[in-house]
């Protein structure tokens, strides 16, 4: 934990020193004397989690030994006539790459500016989308801002591409993603048959028993998988074109009701905002199970079925 040597700690200030028992929070990262973490029972920032706030190292403050420096990247201690940080390798005067809210009240984007948490898009501000995303709000608030302002519902994402239905249940957008999942499982029925016919087949021709298979069912479901595996490739480019508009949608269907509910403005309005956006880690993995016992059911019953031929 030498890296935090000289930085104070978040609940009771007193700066770190070398061989102190420090516990980070495993939510925005701020360093703690486990002491203090232990009779606080929480972070001493915890108030933050909910706008998505990361802890930073102080700016510039140097430590103990005026010859060294604090990054602002990873808050290792470095020698100060060094240009790069010994342990990140990045420069020293970068600002910290976390989104940070700016004096001005704006969040500033990297690559892309400031943007005003009080502009809105809809009937909801950045600053309520801010929290609804969570820590990856700098990626989704421009690309909102661009779906809102060109009018047009094209956005690439690169994670809806790839991932299909399991990004949507990661975002929260259980429905999308449960339909998404149906029509998966459905495709799938194709090449269940193909396979069990395929296997009596492979059987045959090495036991040499005589094993009735239908060729011209198998024919049939291999001409089918051509054009499903055509509709896949067609289904995920319009998810990786079309994903962020669903999620701003959703987003957006999400903080109304919230508003209704608590009070436009209101502290629990905020807080409830943050707690049903952000990600479900846990459904996916649920979702991950069940597509591999699906699997494993399957492939159960189609050796079942051989054995009982046999």
């Amino acid at each position: 934990m030498g890296k935090y040597t000289g930085i104070p700690c978040a609940a009771c200030g007193r700066l770190f020193e070398e061989g102190d028992d420090i516990v980070v929070c495993p939510v925005c990262g701020a360093p703690h004397h486990r002491e203090c973490y232990e009779k606080l029972g929480h972070c001493a920032l915890e108030e933050r989690h909910a706008l998505g706030e990361a802890w930073q190292p102080p700016k510039g403050k140097q430590g103990d030994n005026p010859a060294l420096v604090i990054c602002n990247t990873c808050g290792a201690q470095t020698p100060a006539d060094e240009p790069f940080c010994i342990n990140c390798g990045q420069r020293l005067d970068l600002p910290p790459r976390q989104e940070q809210p700016s004096p001005g009240g704006s969040y500033y984007i990297p690559g892309v500016g400031p943007i005003h948490k009080n502009a809105t898009i809809g009937d909801a501000t950045m600053e309520e989308l801010a929290m609804f995303v969570g820590p990856n709000a700098q990626f989704f608030l421009p690309r909102f801002q661009a779906i809102h302002q060109r009018k047009s519902s094209f956005s690439w994402n690169w994670s809806a591409f790839f991932l299909n239905f399991f990004y949507f249940f990661y975002r929260k957008m259980y429905l999308v993603g449960g339909v998404l999942m149906l029509v998966s499982m459905v495709t799938m029925i194709p090449s269940v048959v193909f396979t069990n016919e395929y296997m009596k087949l492979f059987l045959q021709s090495i036991t040499g028993q005589v094993i009735p298979y239908n060729e011209e069912l198998m024919i049939q479901m291999s001409s089918i998988q051509q054009y499903i595996r055509i509709g896949q490739m067609a289904l995920s480019l319009t998810l990786g074109m079309f994903a962020n508009k669903l999620y701003l949608n959703h987003a957006q269907k999400v903080i109304r009701k919230t508003k209704e509910e608590f009070g436009e403005g209101s502290p629990a309005c905020l807080t409830g905002i943050a707690t049903r956006g952000r990600t479900n880690m846990t459904m996916v993995l649920l979702v991950l199970c069940w597509m591999i016992f699906l699997y494993f059911a399957i492939s159960f019953a189609i050796t079942n079925n051989i054995i009982s031929i046999l």
